[in-house]
Parts: C-alpha cells; structure tokens; sequence
C-alpha cells in the first residue's frame, strides 16, 4: 500500500498534464509498482496467457530493478547485468532523468537496437565530434523534467498545460566557442554586386542601387527633385532620362526600349553602360519563370521583336564612326542579355557587327599610317585615338 503523499503524486503524473503542480517529488519508483502491479493483476484474470503481456511485464521488472538508487536514480551494475543477459525479443527502457527522457533497448538476433524518447545529445559531445566545425545548430537548454508544483488548476492558462519544446536552438560557431547575437542582413554583398558610376556621375548612384526591400529603386519623384544635383558635364534632361531608367523593375526595359527608339541619353557614355547594364544584369524579385520578375516581358516573343528592332535601328545610326564604339559595346550587351532571356538566336544584328567592327578597326590604322606612325598595336592604336 502506498501512504496519501505517494498515492497523490502518482495522480499527479498521471492525471496532471506537464507543469502542473510545479513542485519536484519522488515518485517514480511508486509509479513503476502500480504499473507493474496492474499489470500483473491483469493477467491474473486472463485465462490464456499473452505473450505481450509477458514481455511487457518483463520490460516493466527489468525497469523497476534498473531504477534500484535512491531517487530512482539509474544502476550502473544492474544495467550492465540485465543488458548482458538480454535474450533475443527482449527489451527494457532506462529513464534519462535530466532530460525527462528514455532509451527503449531491445534484442534481435545479431544486434541492440536503441531507440530515443524526446533525447538530446549534450552540447559538449556535439561539439567535440572532430567533424563539426564552423556554424552548428545547438541548444543552451536541455528537455526539463516535469515540473510539479502549488498553482491550481483553476487558476493555470493554456501557455502553462500546452508547453513550449524546452529546446532553444541557436548558430554556434565551433571555431569561435561562441553563440551568433544575432544574423545581421546587410545590404553589403549588394552593394557589391552593384556598378559604380565615376565620381563626377556619384550623384545617381543612389538611383542604380536596387536592394531585395526595395526591388523597384528609389521613387521616380526623387529624379525630380534632384535636378539641382545634376553632374555638371550633363545636360539637365540627360540626367532625368539617365537617372530614371533603373527606377521601377517592371518598367526598366521600356524605358531602354524609348532611348533607344527617341534617344535622350548619350550612349557613347561610359555613366549610360553602366547604368543599363545595372538595368540588364540584375536579376530582380524571384519569378514564376526563369527571367524573374524583372524582365517577365521576355516571355513574350513580340516584346524581344521590338527591342531587337530598336538595336538595330540605333546601330545602323551608330555605324559610320568608329567614335561610337562605346554606344555599340551597349547596344551588343542589350542585345545578348535579350537573346539569353528569351534564347533566341542573334543571327542578322551579329552579322551586321562584325562587318562594321573591322572596318572602323581598318580606318584608323589608315589614319595613323597617314601621320607616319607605322608600328603600333591595334590596342594601343584605338587607345590613342580615343584618348
């Protein structure tokens, strides 16, 4: 027989859900017996004996003799014994009291097999496995134990019946020793990824940086009322045009599509290449197609007709001077970008270009021979022109 204290606290586990009441007792021990005792009372009143009965029963002893110490606590010697004389079928559990936790071990014919019950690994094991290095998952906190104490159930919430996972899992870096604050997304590894104008264009920088928060660039608005910033070697409506381009990602390929049909920008300048191809390269919100967000319109076969259309009518404007050998590195880079974006084969543009590119290449080795320079390397020969 058990005294009032013992029968109450086997109530309380049995009947209490976790947390409740929050104060620790020692009854472990006293609720393997009236398992076992039900158990075995059970089958006293079966008239056929049941195998699962039996090894239940079993597991339940071998339990009761596991737990021997005081408090219930886990016997090194007795585990060993029953664990050495365990018989094929068999099985017996062991309570992990600081995780609240169990093993089930059970026999086969050649091997254990241990299964785990709401068990956790110690940090420290985890972090001395030589193959763990750098950032890991670990916990601070292990799976308590039940916690029984004085709040009444008339006065308890759902927060203390329907408990949380006592696991708090957080980045470790096991090179450091240290847990990670907090993950700081920067706009660094953007910032990176985005072109720089010269410093006599810095003042429409601003205007080429896209970040994930904001895809669609600062509002077109800003471009207005930033006029009083314009680059002194640039034309007020210039820098409108320019500085409009990259604001608005659903919109970007039209406004290159109207420079290059009414242009108000100068190609041949190196601020406008690296502005579209800011405009052009960059990937843009996710999709439900492989173009992305951004340049969405590329599905369509009509929309890359019509910019394709546009380069070449911009080219042919273009062709006649070798001068404009900036302007038509643009118009090329606009031209592949659209052909990787919807695969399509660049066959008449490319043809057209280089036919004009070793004609220009050909008219200044002309001029150069006529000034009495007769050695010089095609590079070095358009780099002094050009400069």
């Amino acid at each position: 027989m058990y005294s009032p204290v013992q029968m109450r606290s086997i109530i309380n586990h049995v009947f209490l859900p976790p947390q409740l009441p929050q104060e620790q007792d020692e009854c472990d021990v006293h609720l393997i017996e009236v398992t076992l005792d039900g158990l075995r009372r059970y089958q006293s009143l079966s008239p056929d004996r049941m195998q699962a009965l039996d090894d239940c029963i079993g597991a339940i002893e071998r339990l009761l003799t596991i737990n021997s110490l005081a408090e219930a606590g886990t016997s090194e010697d007795a585990l060993r014994f029953i664990l050495g004389g365990l018989s094929e079928g068999q099985y017996f559990a062991v309570k992990v009291h600081a995780q609240n936790a169990a093993i089930l071990t059970s026999r086969t014919k050649k091997q254990f097999v241990f299964e785990t019950f709401e068990l956790s690994p110690r940090n420290q094991y985890i972090l001395e496995d030589r193959d763990t290095t750098g950032p890991s998952l670990v916990s601070e906190l292990l799976i308590g134990g039940i916690l029984r104490g004085e709040k009444t159930v008339g006065k308890a919430r759902v927060s203390d019946m329907c408990v949380a996972n006592g696991l708090n899992y957080r980045h470790y870096d096991t090179v450091t020793g240290r847990f990670f604050d907090q993950i700081d997304f920067s706009e660094a590894t953007a910032l990176d990824c985005t072109y720089l104008l010269p410093h006599s264009a810095q003042t429409i920088q601003r205007f080429l940086f896209r970040s994930s928060q904001s895809p669609d660039g600062p509002a077109p608005t800003e471009v207005i009322a930033s006029q009083d910033q314009c680059p002194e070697r640039m034309l007020l409506e210039e820098f409108r045009e320019l500085s409009s381009l990259p604001p608005g990602q659903r919109i970007q390929w039209v406004n290159i599509m109207l420079q290059l049909a009414m242009p108000r920008i100068d190609f041949n300048r190196s601020e406008t290449a690296l502005v579209i191809s800011q405009c052009i390269n960059q990937a843009g919100p996710p999709g439900g197609t492989f173009q992305r967000e951004s340049h969405a319109d590329f599905q369509d076969e009509s929309s890359t007709a019509k910019i394709l259309d546009q380069v070449e009518v911009a080219f042919d404007s273009m062709k006649h001077s070798w001068k404009t050998a900036q302007a038509v590195s643009v118009l090329i880079g606009i031209a592949t970008r659209v052909s990787a974006l919807n695969r399509v084969e660049l066959i008449a543009p490319w043809s057209s270009w280089q036919l004009y590119v070793p004609l220009w290449l050909n008219g200044l080795m002309r001029s150069w021979i006529e000034r009495g320079i007769t050695r010089m390397s095609p590079r070095r020969l358009i780099w002094s022109t050009t400069t």
